[in-house]
């Protein structure tokens, strides 16, 4: 190894642990090659839960406050990228020359991206080297104008560039006053200097990417609380799902049905534990270790997030999925083309849940193709993956100095 670097990585956008879990053995495997690393975190609630003993310095990445009007249509990636300020100049210039004196404190070297738009835009017009891990939502193909979320609402190519060439005029000033030129697309001006996919092909939510960069999941799967199957049940159904408020209901079908189910879902009132108490009901308190309890699994329900779906395509379980925002809704597509799920709204909870998963336990098709999967990824390697990203991050930062 070469001489130290300060590695930052940066979380603006999303929800959850993911953003912050799924870097955890990257970055101290970077640690322990002699490189100070740090994160700079939208939610630090979440970051100490993540980061509870790792001895990793965390700092608050600059965001927008919330304003307290509803969230508008998000049509593509520009849309959100707006929702974060960055269509309005004021705001955009406060968040990118935050990021700039964090990177002057932190005396980056490289940062690592993970759905942080304003942290990419300012290090590029700053000359400091970046590096984008992330799924394929929080990293939308060069293409110009980024592709709608919505093809079927038939919003028109120059509704799209209108989008973008808002946040551009925000965007574009900060670059000039740091010696750059003005971006001509948000596909040039959001692009790393090395932009990899941390999924596989088949849980891209974007079907049109072509010539993607995809080295498969960045995180361990055997984190978490370790949980066994007691054999109660004649087959065997995960359940991780949250923010669902027809939970209790779902579960309670469930138990109807002569299946052993393992379920965490945290926002389940002790009342409501209490009336679902059963033998074959686990209701556990903390996150599971997945790669374990997936092993012998013969269904996930989930809300449709890329860590647990990228979980069950290595352990070959098939999945229902209970999408509650876009970028669920689109993995719904991922799992429907490669035939390992289906969906269902939260509102159709009620009646078709346990139609839904007696079909999804019953047909075999389901189990296949999550097989099929399992077998082409057979050689994925986390240790390995990790150390490749580690020579990948000391050679951009050499070529840098």
């Amino acid at each position: 190894m070469g001489r130290s670097s300060n590695i930052l990585f940066a979380w603006e956008l999303g929800l959850g642990l993911g953003h912050v879990w799924r870097h955890l053995d990257l970055a101290r495997l970077l640690r322990e090659r002699g490189h100070v690393v740090s994160f700079a975190v939208k939610d630090l609630r979440l970051a100490a839960t993540a980061l509870a003993g790792s001895g990793f310095a965390v700092v608050q990445a600059p965001i927008r406050p919330r304003s307290g009007l509803p969230d508008p249509v998000i049509c593509s990636h520009a849309d959100i990228v707006a929702q974060h300020g960055m269509a309005d100049p004021a705001v955009c210039r406060s968040l990118l020359e935050a990021w700039a004196q964090c990177f002057k404190t932190e005396r980056v070297d490289l940062v690592v991206i993970d759905h942080a738009p304003g942290a990419l835009f300012a290090a590029k017009c700053l000359g400091v080297k970046t590096l984008e891990l992330a799924t394929g939502f929080d990293q939308p193909p060069p293409l110009t104008p980024y592709p709608s979320f919505r093809p079927w609402e038939g919003v028109s190519e120059a509704d799209l560039l209108k989008k973008e060439a808002r946040c551009l005029a925000a965007m574009n000033p900060f670059a000039l006053a740091n010696g750059r030129p003005a971006f001509p697309s948000m596909a040039q001006a959001l692009t790393a200097d090395l932009a990899l996919l941390s999924t596989f092909a088949e849980l891209d939510h974007y079907a049109q990417r072509r010539n993607g960069r995809y080295i498969g999941p960045t995180e361990s799967y055997r984190l978490g609380k370790s949980v066994n199957w007691t054999g109660q049940g004649q087959q065997r159904v995960f359940v991780y799902l949250r923010h669902v408020k027809e939970c209790a209901a779902l579960l309670g079908q469930l138990s109807a049905l002569p299946v052993e189910t393992i379920a965490y879902c945290p926002d389940l009132t002790t009342k409501q534990r209490l009336a679902l108490a059963a033998p074959h009901l686990n209701l556990v308190e903390r996150p599971v270790q997945l790669a374990s309890v997936l092993e012998t699994c013969d269904l996930a329900i989930t809300l449709g997030g890329h860590g647990v779906v990228a979980a069950c395509v290595l352990s070959g379980v098939p999945m229902l999925a209970i999408p509650l925002h876009m970028e669920q809704r689109l993995m719904v597509d991922c799992l429907r083309r490669s035939g390992m799920g289906e969906a269902l709204l939260p509102s159709d909870v009620a009646t078709q849940f346990t139609a839904i998963v007696r079909r999804l336990l019953g047909d075999h098709g389901f189990r296949e193709a999550a097989q099929r999967l399992k077998h082409k990824y057979r050689l994925y390697s986390l240790p390995q993956t990790l150390e490749r990203l580690v020579n990948t991050i000391e050679g951009l930062v050499a070529d840098a100095r």
